[in-house]
């Protein structure tokens, strides 16, 4: 029943490069290859086309891809293409509210609008500044000015005259003092008055009138102001009108009635334009805070609508913020319109907006306010950071800016079904499922993608060329990373990682010469030392018996099985001593792991396969009277997964039959309740793991390893295993059933008789490992009823 596997279906298979993979240099880089060129990549590719027809019904889209598929190279690619179609992005502003000064207002613009506004709204104020500054301190303006002060200011220099006249005959001076018109006794005055009056009489008249004297100059003042500011206006007004009305033509349209408004509160506010002390003072810093346009979004240098990746999803990064200052006069902060800050809402807006799923996760706060502004459609700035500080009462609350864009996430498969699960809405916005697979079909149009994207990559990253048989190399390897002879891995960014690491190796020669096959194995080799320290270490203690592991001769009961460690993104296989101990019970197959709660699930159901394995052979006529203790010999970790059940059987049917198992062999697959062998995974590290184990301690030319014939298409195994295969050192032998198994690794039939319908008789060869087995329990189950 020896099924030795074919040696050219051992090693990483070899992919030939066709004629398209080496055309010249400039033709292959002018050909614009994506992964989504390959099947991997057509059902997701085919989605997010889907998802994009239906931008207008706020479907978004989310991409699932396992680590390294280029989920969003790939996507950013094909999205950046997309964005071509679309209609040129609108630019956005903040201006003053000037009714309501802590709700700023937003404006929509044209494509490079924007920083013409400010720029013009910049232009205009300087001009309006300068044009005040000039009228203001004309000579005509001032006669103006000083013909209605003088008037006024004439009438109350009469009635201070009239009161100085008045004051004199009852004995005063009337004298200009810090707060206003004085009292002061005059030299050698009398008490009483001319007509005899009291003193106190007249100086309550004095007093009355001198207060009213002081009403009137104070009202003369008011109505002098007033007066010269009216003048003001009415000057301004006519003065500035033709600068607002360019102005208006030009982006009335778009700002509507606010340049009225801004108009209206220019003249209202003139002192800001020019300062009475300082005529010549330049455009005052309050003037530009408070009509200058804030231009939150600038499209002016992109030609087309905007595709941005947020990388840190905070609330602040995605929805925007207001900044602080310090002021200096009151030591306190302050903020206004002209500090609120855009956020990656506001730059996509009209496009799209590229997360990771994983990154927005961390941020609670940012997924619910992104759920509500997509439900909403609409961008509201709140101060979430300072939700637990001291609020500003002028702070300012900005009016919500309308949402237009399709938000694409991209994660692992792990990942979105969590979000499924835990989210309720999540599926109420995010209706489009775009999965990147992981591996794809070995086809001749996909290995001449994968191949040209290999050296078109290699080209534009290292820009050096890369030789035929390096990209054959690189290809083989991928399948490696699929686990599958007939697929290849999508995960193209290990190609990335490997043709950096190949290009620092070849730039050591100082050269631009082609990154040959050579240089990759080198890559490869200097992995594997770089991360073999754990599995170093395990050699090193099976070399110093310090795990129990033999690699020749034979043993009851005991079975080299194969195991996988995964360390990180790394993963190596080693031999597991199996030990199976039988006895008279009736407890069946005690699994130690599951005891121990070292056993997961499936390796728990793979013990379980066991037993109804072993009843349903051996318990058609009597009860199966025995008791099975089944371990991992010194295993002091986890265990996980039914890979070894096939091992475990036949530690068990050694065990029972008292026949010896060759522990020049090791033993992997899992096995259902009739004894077929079923593939597992990790197959070519558990296999390079048994063969390093024997080669450093000498190859007796009989060891090898017996897998599941179904495994036979996961075989990618390193050049240096498949050399010692090819020279007799080491084998591999594939089996359909436990019963080929068991033949192998014994050397005695398994004896078993089979119906025409593919079941097993219940009766066996004599001197077959299942007679003998059979026998056994025979014994323990007349022991235990000589004793009931």
């Amino acid at each position: 029943m020896k099924k030795p596997v074919p040696i050219d279906q051992l090693g990483i298979p070899l992919f030939p490069c066709s004629a398209e993979v080496l055309l010249p240099k400039k033709i292959l880089k002018e050909n614009k290859l994506r992964l989504f060129d390959l099947s991997s990549h057509h059902r997701a590719k085919e989605a997010i086309k889907f998802g994009l027809k239906m931008r207008k019904k706020n479907f978004h889209i989310f991409v699932i891809g396992e680590n390294r598929s280029g989920c969003v190279s790939t996507t950013m690619s094909y999205l950046n293409e997309y964005i071509k179609k679309l209609p040129p992005p609108f630019d956005w502003v903040y201006v003053n509210n000037f009714v309501e000064s802590h709700k700023p207002i937003p404006f929509k613009l044209p494509q490079g609008l924007g920083i013409q506004l400010r720029d013009q709204t910049t232009e205009l104020l300087q001009d309006i500044n300068t044009v005040i500054r000039k009228i203001f301190t004309s000579s005509q303006f001032r006669k103006q000015a000083d013909s209605l002060s003088n008037a006024l200011q004439s009438q109350i220099d009469q009635q201070t005259k009239d009161l100085q006249k008045l004051a004199k005959t009852k004995g005063y001076e009337l004298i200009n003092g810090e707060g206003g018109l004085l009292l002061e006794n005059a030299e050698n005055k009398n008490e009483t008055t001319e007509a005899g009056g009291s003193a106190e009489k007249d100086l309550s008249l004095l007093r009355s009138s001198m207060a009213r004297l002081n009403t009137s100059v104070n009202l003369a003042n008011q109505k002098i102001e007033k007066q010269i500011q009216h003048l003001k206006q009415n000057t301004a007004r006519d003065l500035i009108k033709p600068l607002f009305s360019s102005y208006k033509e030009y982006f009335g349209i778009h700002l509507k009635s606010w340049i009225d408004d801004l108009k209206r509160d220019v003249l209202q506010n003139l002192n800001l334009f020019f300062d009475e002390e300082d005529p010549k003072a330049k455009l005052s810093k309050q003037a530009i805070e408070r009509y200058t346009i804030n231009l939150m979004v600038d499209h002016s240098q992109s030609k087309n609508a905007q595709v941005v990746l947020e990388s840190d999803p905070t609330y602040e990064n995605l929805f925007g913020s207001i900044k602080y200052r310090h002021n200096q006069s009151t030591g306190g902060l302050e903020t206004n319109f002209t500090l609120i800050r855009p956020g990656s809402l506001h730059l996509a807006n009209g496009g799209i907006l590229v997360l990771r799923a994983y990154e927005i996760s961390k941020y609670e706060d940012a997924w619910d306010m992104l759920k509500a502004a997509l439900r909403d459609n609409k961008i509201t700035i709140r101060e979430k950071y300072r939700e637990n500080a001291t609020q500003l009462d002028d702070a300012p609350s900005p009016i919500s800016i309308p949402l237009d864009l399709q938000v694409f996430l991209i994660t692992s498969p792990l990942l979105y079904y969590s979000f499924l699960q835990q989210d309720p809405e999540f599926s109420a916005h995010f209706k489009i499922r775009a999965e990147i697979d992981p591996n794809f079909p070995v086809t001749p149009e996909n290995i001449t993608i994968y191949q040209k994207l290999i050296r078109t990559t290699c080209l534009q990253e290292t820009e050096r060329d890369i030789t035929p048989t390096a990209i054959s190399h690189l290809t083989g390897y991928s399948s490696r990373w699929a686990k599958d002879r007939q697929k290849l891995s999508a995960r193209f960014e290990y190609i990335n990682d490997i043709l950096d690491e190949a290009d620092a190796i070849a730039s050591e020669n100082s050269s631009k010469k082609p990154i040959d096959e050579i240089i990759i194995e080198k890559v490869l080799e200097q992995r594997r030392y770089r991360n073999s320290f754990f599995e170093d270490s395990i050699i090193e203690d099976f070399h110093r018996n310090q795990i129990l592991i033999s690699t020749h001769g034979f043993k009851v009961g005991l079975v080299n099985g194969l195991t996988v460690f995964s360390i990180g993104d790394q993963g190596f296989g080693m031999p597991s001593l199996i030990s199976a101990r039988t006895y008279i019970g009736e407890e069946g197959v005690i699994n130690i792991e599951m005891l121990t709660e070292q056993g997961g699930p499936i390796q728990q159901k793979g013990a379980l396969i066991l037993e109804g394995f072993l009843n349903g052979v051996f318990a058609q006529k009597y009860p199966l009277s025995c008791s099975c203790s089944l371990t991992f010999e010194q295993n002091y970790n986890d265990v996980e997964g039914d890979s070894a059940s096939m091992a475990e059987l036949i530690a068990i049917l050694s065990s029972l039959a008292n026949v010896p198992i060759r522990q020049d062999l090791a033993i992997t697959g899992s096995i259902n309740q009739f004894g077929n062998a079923q593939a597992v995974g990790g197959i070519h590290w558990k296999i390079e793991g048994f063969h390093r184990l024997c080669k450093e301690r000498g190859f007796t030319k009989t060891q090898g390893v017996i897998i599941p014939n179904t495994n036979i298409c996961n075989l990618t195994l390193r050049p240096d295993v498949v050399e010692d295969i090819r020279n007799g050192d080491f084998h591999i032998w594939g089996v359909d059933t436990v019963y080929e198994a068991i033949e192998l690794i014994t050397g005695i039939k398994a004896g078993v008789k089979i119906n025409a319908n593919g079941q097993i008789t219940g009766s066996f060869e004599k001197e077959s490992i299942f007679a003998l087995a059979a026998q056994t329990l025979k014994t323990f189950d007349n022991l235990l009823k000589s004793r009931s």
